[in-house]
């Protein structure tokens, strides 16, 4: 029972990822994507979108006492932050264009990374 109640808070959860924000003045909006950081990496591993801005949402939920994420492309980093794991979640403003980027713990290299696809 408590597992199909897990299963089923997942599934909600996964299925409202994709919410809307908008700025102190009311005027922007913009898109947000939430992912999981656990123990074993990034949950979901992969995010389909548009290029654009959007705002990543990293809910940790590992036992790290530091992380650092990272963001890169195969040709340039965009961006490192390193956090203190202290926080429950930690918000990034990304704007990307067309291309495949990794998002990484660099304090925990054998963890899986997150791959966000940018598709015109």
């Amino acid at each position: 029972m408590m597992a199909t109640r897990v299963r089923r808070f997942f599934v909600v959860f996964w299925a409202m990822t994709l919410i809307t924000s908008t700025d102190l003045t009311g005027q922007q909006k913009i898109e947000a994507e939430v992912v999981f950081l656990r123990d074993s990496g990034f949950f979901p591993n992969t995010i389909q979108r548009k290029p654009g801005k959007f705002l990543l949402i990293v809910k940790n939920r590992s036992h790290a006492s530091e992380i650092s994420i990272g963001v890169a492309s195969h040709s340039q980093q965009v961006l490192v932050a390193p956090t203190n794991a202290v926080a429950s979640s930690h918000n990034f403003t990304l704007n990307l264009v067309a291309g495949d980027y990794a998002v990484t713990d660099a304090n925990h290299p054998n963890w899986s990374q997150l791959t966000i696809s940018i598709k015109p």
